[in-house]
């Protein structure tokens, strides 16, 4: 009876020889971006469809093969800001946009990126949903496949996890999507690729608009199941805020730059956060990053919210395909105000953007509100398409 040790050996070997293969596959693919020397062939995987949904592991792996002492770190919000400008005084400058990221992810990939660098200086680029303790993280974010844990310490199998989707059936299925979805012509993944931030001309932006906006309030200002934002602890985990408390500790203990600009989102995002009933949260939560600028000395606050000449662009109407110069839409601006931005740090002349002090704070909020007030009465349109959407999704507007 050696039948059976025979079939049993062949079978091993066919099972090798097919791991061997999908590994194979796998690795010169590389649908996710984490293998470093994998061939880039044109017309086989340079184009990454698959890549924007496995975000967060092409990220952990993407920063550190480049060497910087800049980090741009953010939620998608970050694609906007350019990462060549004189203001950064340095060409080593990355950006680690991660798309709906919260303080933790913030705080994790921020930690990642400094073991691997020498990191002088960062700026990173809040949005006021990251600090929502309702909003966890994605699917997608993995602490395994970053090189220290929340307390710094090494995590020596993270260059294992990493790299275990080459012999993964799920990476094998990617694969395949990418070689079957590379269009000639299209450019190529890099480091400035913006995974979150890619134009789609196949929706009218008023479209695109209404539907963010319902997102906004459904998923990201008002996660389900909760419907709450808090950035106070829930259920005994640290705050939203200790995180990002710690990130600042960090970078002034070795002596990093750190500077924070409040996105510079469209009027309407700032409507559906009053629509949600969380100004009075979101100015706390300005209030909280001042106070913790006074705290640390390498740190710095800047506003570009609010209702400047930029944020009261007009929202192309029903019917209108045409795009707007400072947007992608009401959360995502563009690369040309982004620069606009940077500009304003640098010191030059630009309609919006404050550096926050504890002097210029409440007088400053005390404008926004009055914005608030004049671009509900200005932007009707744009002020019923929320009070809309929020009715519908049971939220009352009354008090609003």
């Amino acid at each position: 009876m050696k039948i059976y040790p025979r079939y049993l050996r062949r079978l091993t070997l066919l099972s090798i020889a097919i791991l061997a293969a999908i590994s194979a596959i796998n690795w010169g693919i590389d649908p996710y971006m984490v293998h470093k020397n994998s061939p880039k062939i044109m017309g086989l995987n340079i184009q990454k469809p698959v890549l924007s949904r496995n975000a967060r592991l092409y990220l952990a792996s993407d920063v550190i093969n480049h060497a910087f002492e800049v980090l741009v770190l953010g939620a998608s919000t970050a694609e906007g800001l350019p990462t060549q400008h004189p203001y950064y005084a340095s060409s080593e400058v990355y950006r680690l946009a991660i798309g709906g990221a919260n303080s933790y992810e913030l705080l994790r990939y921020y930690q990642h990126a400094f073991a691997n660098n020498n990191i002088k200086y960062v700026v990173a680029v809040l949005n006021f949903y990251s600090f929502n303790a309702y909003r966890t993280p994605t699917t997608d974010f993995r602490e395994d496949i970053l090189d220290v844990d929340i307390h710094g310490q090494p995590n020596p199998m993270a260059p294992l996890r990493r790299l275990s989707n080459v012999v993964s059936i799920d990476t094998f299925r990617d694969a395949i999507k990418t070689v079957v979805a590379q269009e000639d012509g299209r450019p190529s993944v890099n480091r400035d690729t913006k995974l979150f931030q890619r134009e789609d001309n196949s929706q009218e932006l008023y479209t695109v608009f209404n539907n963010i906006d319902r997102h906004q309030l459904d998923r990201v200002l008002l996660p389900q199941p909760n419907r709450k934002f808090s950035l106070d602890q829930v259920e005994g985990a640290p705050s939203p805020f200790d995180y990002f408390r710690m990130l600042a500790k960090h970078a002034e203990e070795h002596g990093i730059k750190l500077d924070v600009i409040i996105s510079p989102s469209h009027a309407r995002s700032l409507g559906i956060i009053n629509a949600a009933g969380l100004w009075p949260t979101f100015e706390a939560w300005k209030r909280d990053l001042t106070d913790l600028s006074t705290q640390h000395k390498n740190m710095n606050v800047w506003d570009f919210s609010g209702f400047h000449e930029y944020a009261l662009s007009d929202v192309p109407g029903p019917g209108d395909p045409s795009r707007m110069t400072w947007y992608r839409d009401q959360i995502h601006f563009s690369d040309a105000l982004g620069k606009k931005v940077l500009n304003r740090m640098a010191g030059q002349k630009e309609p919006f953007g404050l550096l926050l002090t504890q002097d210029n704070l409440e007088p400053h909020l005390q404008r926004q509100r009055v914005g608030l007030a004049n671009w509900k009465a200005a932007f009707k349109r744009d002020s019923d398409d929320i009070d809309r959407i929020a009715r519908k999704q049971g939220i009352h507007l009354e008090n609003k």
